[in-house]
């Protein structure tokens, strides 16, 4: 009939009336309820002791399946795993010599053999069954699996350790207005002690502040007699990375020194057709093709253009942006490079007595040569904070109008639409007491927001780079490019900007199967186990597209084997034979699936 009893030792523990949707209890015990043969997704009862048991005096859900009559106001965790090395961990590689790790829920929500095909195929054909996938996956740990240094910017390096410097040749702003001023510039000294020189044309072109990225600066080393400043980024044995900069102090080349040769990466050439055309070979190298593994890949933007690099005989991984700035008049163009990861997957060999150079260095510092640096580098910490001001900040996110007393409302709005912790629902408050813009230091608000906008488009950061490393890369490029130039690249953060541009998958149509040339991919399959006991993909959620708002709903039109079998979340890691280094040193990110099955009322039915 309507109703049904469960027995335990021929004792009554619970009964449950489905009319009423009521449960009674005897004794001291819990009833938590899975499924019954006749009564698909309604309830047997698993019998737990309020001693022993956390669970109050009520029948709860313990799985994600639901009765069939009645959609739940939230779904059940089906699982939980925290962040983890995999190389360091238990895990256990497949044939590949990936590891993965699962969470999985054993028992389908309509299971055919118990419940009858034709009932099951009512979700699909008539009941409208839905299943709503909360996936929240956290990547915003700094956990190391390699090593990991970056120079970018003018530039600012990163070394292994984390410590950071920066070089900046013949910086001669002022430190109140932050101008390129001629007699400052004339007092200074370039990397090899030679006196900065004035360049009156530039000077005359530089209209527009955001413009210095695409112009340079008016200030310039005396590159004649001094030639390029260089720096040693990273040398181990059989490898050596080595930048030299231009301008400002931008990197304009990163040579390469391996056993079989020198290969040197050139930014004014690096967006030529053909990708080899961006490489000077040294005389006596092998073929390039033949002694490193490169690949490139244009984007973000048209103005930027990825270069992926890897050493197999060292396991020395390398990537750079090549990054081409044109001024707003069309008449200047200039590139440089951001060596945005050198990761040595070695870690072994990283910490060493073997190795040299900035990214080996504890508390490392630059060697600047002769330049005039303690004055450069205090007036740069200053103009940073006045370049970080909120109203550029806030005209570019919100209205080119903002002025000071627009700033707390203005960002209060963004905050509200903001693309930042999306499965917390305190989410704009988060974002709010991020942000403080209460705060009289209005530098201060500037930064904060510049950071948390960057964490807003996180979804564009390279593959197996830290959100930490990512938010000062892209708050640096703020600085050098500018609010305007930065906010037009990458888009002003908000929910509707990632859905737009790709960020994140507003349905199941942005989700397949992984193809053959996304298996370094990382990501999540989501899998259903076949009647033969082998699990197949249903479909692969990469990290870098995840759902929006963290949450995919599915049908079981479409995807009705998530309805009917066992299914899984499969996370694995990537194996450094088959895939770039800085894919196979990331971590596996923690992540947590919620499950909530529903279907239509009026279809509550038995086949009995």
């Amino acid at each position: 009939g309507n109703a049904m009893q469960v027995l335990v030792n021929g004792e009554e523990k619970c009964s449950v009336d489905f009319e009423l949707n009521q449960y009674a209890l005897s004794g001291s015990d819990v009833c938590v309820y899975t499924s019954s043969p006749n009564y698909p997704a309604a309830p047997a009862c698993l019998v737990y002791d309020l001693d022993t048991s956390p669970l109050s005096r009520v029948c709860q859900h313990e799985s994600p399946q639901q009765t069939i009559c009645t959609a739940p106001p939230a779904g059940a965790t089906v699982g939980t795993c925290e962040t983890m090395c995999p190389a360091l961990s238990d895990l256990i590689s497949d044939d590949n010599g990936d590891r993965c790790r699962s969470i999985a829920m054993p028992q389908p929500y309509c299971d055919k053999v118990v419940q009858g095909n034709s009932f099951c195929d009512r979700l699909r054909d008539q009941t409208n069954g839905k299943l709503i996938i909360t996936l929240d996956v956290d990547q915003s740990s700094d956990m190391e699996c390699c090593q990991t240094c970056s120079c970018f910017g003018d530039p600012e390096c990163v070394a292994f350790d984390g410590s950071s410097d920066n070089w900046l040749i013949c910086d001669a702003r002022e430190a109140t207005s932050c101008e390129v001023q001629e007699d400052i510039c004339l007092g200074e000294l370039d990397h090899m002690g030679n006196a900065c020189v004035w360049d009156a044309q530039r000077a005359a072109a530089l209209v527009h502040r955001t413009d210095i990225g695409a112009i340079g600066s008016p200030c310039q080393a005396n590159w004649t007699a001094s030639g390029l400043a260089e720096m040693v980024m990273y040398e181990r044995p059989g490898f050596k990375a080595s930048i030299t900069m231009g301008e400002r102090g931008v990197i304009e080349t990163l040579e390469l020194a391996v056993d079989a040769g020198t290969y040197t990466l050139v930014a004014d050439k690096c967006f030529a057709k053909d990708w080899e055309d961006g490489w000077t070979v040294a005389a006596g190298s092998r073929p390039l093709s033949e002694v490193l593994t490169v690949s490139t890949s244009d984007g973000p933007g048209n103005d930027q253009r990825t270069v992926l690099v890897s050493d197999i005989n060292t396991g020395v991984f390398v990537r750079v942006s090549c990054i081409e700035r044109t001024s707003q008049n069309k008449q200047y163009t200039n590139a440089r490079l951001n060596v945005q990861n050198l990761v040595e997957t070695n870690t072994e060999v990283g910490t060493s007595g073997s190795t040299s150079g900035f990214c080996a260095r504890a508390n490392a510092q630059i060697d600047k040569g002769a330049s005039t640096y303690a004055r450069a580098n205090e007036v740069h910490e200053q103009c940073q904070q006045a370049f970080q001001s909120a109203n550029l900040l806030c005209r570019a996110l919100s209205s080119e109008s903002c002025s000071a007393s627009d700033i707390r409302e203005a960002s209060r709005k963004w905050c509200e639409v903001a693309n930042v912790f999306p499965s917390d629902p305190d989410r704009v408050k988060r974002c709010n007491n991020y942000i403080r813009a209460r705060d009289k230091d209005t530098e201060k608000v500037a930064q904060r927001w510049a950071e948390m906008y960057c964490m807003s488009v996180s979804g564009q950061a390279p593959a197996g780079t830290k959100q930490s490393l990512w938010v000062q890369q892209c708050v640096a490029q703020m600085q050098t490019d500018g609010y305007e130039q930065t906010v037009a690249l990458m888009g002003d953060g908000t929910v509707t900007s990632a859905v737009n541009s790709g960020q994140c998958g507003a349905d199941d149509s942005f989700y397949g199967k992984r193809s053959e040339s996304g298996q370094c991919t990382p990501g999540i399959s989501i899998e259903y186990q076949q009647t033969n006991g082998m699990w197949a993909e249903e479909m692969f959620i990469p990290l870098h597209l995840l759902p929006c708002n963290n949450q995919l709903e599915v049908s079981a039109k479409d995807h009705y084997n998530l309805f009917t079998r066992p299914i899984r979340f499969t996370q694995c890691s990537s194996s450094l034979d088959n895939c770039p280094a800085d894919v196979s040193c990331m971590p596996l990110y923690d992540f947590r699936v919620d499950l909530m099955f529903s279907q239509d009322e009026a279809q509550c039915v038995s086949d009995n």
